[in-house]
C-alpha cells in the first residue's frame, strides 16, 4: 500500500469502504504489568467474512464504537474527540477496573478503506 494507492483509492469513481480502527496503548508502567494489554486494537465492525478485522498483520476486535468531535482547525483550542464503547461481555468494565480508569492511554484512530485489509 502506498501513498499513491491510497489517493488512488480516494478519488475513485467507486470507493471501497472506510474502515475506522483504533488503538489504545496503555502508558509503559501499567504496560509492563500487563503486556498482553500493552497495545488493545479495536473496529467498529467485523470485516466481510463476519472475522476481526486484520490490517498490517494486527487483529482489530470488532466492538461497537461510536466516536465523535474529531476535526481540524487552524484557529483556536483543539479538537477534543470522545469515544463510546459498547460494553460487550463487561470487557471495557474489567479493563476499567483493573487499569486504573485508563488513565494515560494513548488513543490513535486509524483510517483505511477496506482493499487494503490483509
Amino acid at each position: 500500500m502506498t501513498v499513491s494507492a491510497i489517493y488512488d483509492e480516494a478519488v475513485a469513481a467507486e470507493q471501497s469502504a472506510l474502515v475506522e480502527m483504533y488503538e489504545l496503548t496503555l502508558p509503559a508502567p501499567i504496560a509492563q504489568l500487563f503486556p498482553e494489554l500493552a497495545i488493545m486494537r479495536f473496529c467498529r465492525a467485523p470485516n466481510a467474512l463476519g472475522q476481526p478485522v486484520v490490517w498490517k498483520g494486527n487483529m482489530f476486535l470488532p466492538i461497537p464504537v461510536e466516536a465523535d468531535g474529531f476535526g481540524i482547525t487552524t484557529k483556536g483550542s483543539l479538537s477534543r474527540p470522545t469515544l463510546t464503547f459498547a460494553n460487550v461481555d463487561s470487557l471495557l468494565t474489567g479493563l476499567v477496573n483493573d487499569l486504573d480508569d485508563l488513565i494515560g492511554v494513548t488513543v490513535k484512530r486509524l483510517r483505511t478503506f477496506e482493499r487494503f485489509l490483509d
